[in-house]
Order: structure tokens, then C-alpha cells, then sequence
């Protein structure tokens, strides 16, 4: 798996939180996202942060890898709760874009080895979630450091 350059590299999480996580939304998160959070938990702004996406209306459209989305205080519940009927079921934010929207992994197919996905906050149901790619290691391959930096 691809390792991030990150401003800040978040913590070190317990693996009793990333099961207590699994229970709760009935999933087993893959190995790499496992790997990652443990080391990266809350970790924000990686070099490596932008990407480009097509939407589902057809756009290209770019964005950025802001935030993993955070076990160890909770934050994951949080969104999910927040989010409400808005967030499809199952799908499962794990990490915040710079503009608001969620890099989410997408378990509709089954418990187990979850596509990744974009989910636009300003859209409803199937209209807020682009494919991204079919793992989160392939995910964190698309990423480039902007022009920018």
C-alpha cells in the first residue's frame, strides 16, 4: 500500500476500535484501510491529496484527500449519524474532501471488499455517489501532489 506524506500524521489507534467499528456497521474493513488507520487515525492533509473523479452526471470534476475520518473519538459515528437517511445504507465515510464531501467505502454489494466512492454532501441518494476505484490501495495510487506545492 502506498504510504502519504502527511502534514499531520494523525494517531496510533487500538485494534479494539477498528473492531468495535466492523460490529457496529456489520462489515469487514480491508486490510489496507486496517493497516492505515491504525498508524493514520484522524491523519489530515497528505502531500499526495488531489484527484479527479467523473461524476455521475457526467462531469469531471477535481477534488483533495483532506481527513481520515476519526475511530478513536468517535467521528465516524458522528458523520454517519449526521448524515442520516441522506447517506445511502452502507455506504461508510471514512475520510472528508476539502470541499465537504466524503471518500466512503461502499459495502451495497456485500460485507466484504467494499468499492470506494465519492459522496457529494450537496446531492441526494444515488445522485451523491461516483465511483472511484475498487480498493482503497488503488484509490490512494490516483492521488498526485497539486501544481501548487
Amino acid at each position: 500500500m502506498r504510504q502519504l506524506d502527511w502534514l499531520d500524521p494523525g494517531h496510533e489507534i487500538d485494534a479494539s476500535l477498528i473492531d468495535e467499528a466492523q460490529q457496529a456497521f456489520g462489515v469487514e474493513f480491508p486490510r489496507d484501510y486496517i493497516d492505515l488507520v491504525r498508524q493514520h487515525d484522524d491523519a489530515s492533509n497528505p502531500r499526495e491529496s488531489s484527484f479527479a473523479l467523473v461524476t455521475n452526471q457526467g462531469r469531471r470534476i477535481g477534488s483533495n484527500f483532506g481527513a481520515l475520518i476519526s475511530l478513536r473519538n468517535g467521528e465516524i459515528y458522528t458523520t454517519i449519524r449526521d448524515l442520516g437517511e441522506q447517506l445511502p445504507g452502507r455506504v461508510i465515510p471514512f475520510a472528508l474532501t476539502g470541499h465537504g464531501d466524503y471518500i466512503c467505502f461502499d459495502y451495497r454489494r456485500g460485507r466484504a471488499n467494499p468499492a470506494v466512492v465519492y459522496y457529494s454532501h450537496e446531492a441526494r441518494t444515488e445522485e451523491a455517489i461516483s465511483p472511484l476505484t475498487t480498493s482503497l490501495s488503488a484509490f490512494l495510487d490516483l492521488l498526485y501532489v497539486p501544481a501548487d506545492l
